[in-house]
């Protein structure tokens, strides 16, 4: 496995809607452990995830890496951290090819670590993180009570 990519709400973090403060941030159980097993095993970790939110001006990035940020300093009670985070910000109308399903940020993430996404996993929650791995021949698995919902990541790096 080259890398794993982590749908965010309802994967890692508790789906709580709008999530607009890093307060609000709440990790599902067993996800710390799980992604601290992923990095002992030098496997990279990234989140990818549409954040709509900051199209309609709800939501800045910079609130958002505070959001991303936080998730990474809850990771580190368990010696966890997201190696890379990378979101579509547009709205769901606005034509891009970044928004999951289309696979503009798996394409944009294999480019920065130099990844064959063949050779990749991404485990969503969703029907687009589905359809996002399918367009680019990515294995995922997908999960319905978060991370921790999926046993077989015990099995890799073995």
């Amino acid at each position: 496995m080259k890398a794993v990519f982590l749908g965010r709400d309802g994967v890692i973090i508790k789906d709580k809607g709008n999530i607009t403060e890093p307060d609000r941030v709440e990790l599902l159980p067993g996800v710390g452990e799980i992604i601290h097993h992923l990095n002992s095993l030098d496997i990279p970790v990234l989140l990818i995830f549409n954040e709509p939110l900051i199209g309609y001006g709800i939501l800045s990035r910079e609130k958002l890496m505070d959001i991303t940020s936080h998730i990474n300093e809850l990771l580190k009670e368990d010696n966890a951290e997201i190696d890379t985070a990378l979101w579509c910000p547009h709205k769901p109308q606005q034509p891009c090819f970044c928004r999951l399903p289309k696979p503009g940020l798996l394409y944009a993430a294999a480019t920065k670590h130099w990844l064959d996404l063949r050779q990749c996993l991404f485990i969503g929650d969703t029907e687009q993180d589905v359809q996002a791995a399918k367009a680019v021949r990515m294995p995922y698995k997908k999960v319905k009570k978060g991370l921790a919902d999926w046993k077989g990541w015990v099995d890799l790096g073995e």
